[in-house]
């Protein structure tokens, strides 16, 4: 723990890679240093990439896959792979808690990020994550001190 997220996405690729025969690459583009994110942002980036990287197992008969950190104006992970892909317009609502897509979904507002997927059928899959930059909000400890309920 407190690794940060780089090195715990390269852990995992490695040990997917390994376990799924679907080699896997980790790249970062950017500035490494802004990926110092929050634990519970970590935990559930993290998290997404499992779940991408499980459907990239289990559904989309790839060869490769790629997790890509990318910081600029703003920060996105994008999990690819080249396989099969499919239209994420004919997937029927109820099949999404199956894909894992709607829990994805759902751990990316829990940290104020942006999912979508991007497929077509012989294409592969991109999940693009889009993340708030983080501000320097964060040291404003003594501005907490306006935010107690009056009275």
């Amino acid at each position: 723990h407190g690794r940060g997220i780089l090195a715990s996405v390269r852990d995992y690729a490695e040990q997917f890679s390994r376990r799924s025969g679907v080699p896997t690459e980790v790249k970062v583009e950017g500035d490494e240093e802004v990926w110092r994110l929050n634990p519970l942002a970590e935990v559930q980036l993290l998290r997404i990439v499992q779940e991408a990287l499980t459907n990239v197992r289990k559904h989309s008969r790839a060869s490769k896959a790629l997790v890509h950190f990318i910081a600029n104006a703003e920060l996105r992970v994008k999990i690819e792979d080249n396989g099969q892909g499919f239209n994420p317009l004919k997937i029927p609502r109820d099949e999404w808690p199956h894909l894992g897509l709607q829990t994805m979904q759902e751990r990316a507002e829990a940290i104020a990020a942006t999912l979508h997927v991007e497929s077509s059928p012989g294409h592969g899959t991109t999940v693009v994550l889009t993340l708030p930059l983080p501000t320097k909000r964060v040291r404003s400890a003594q501005g907490e001190e306006h935010a107690r309920p009056s009275g």
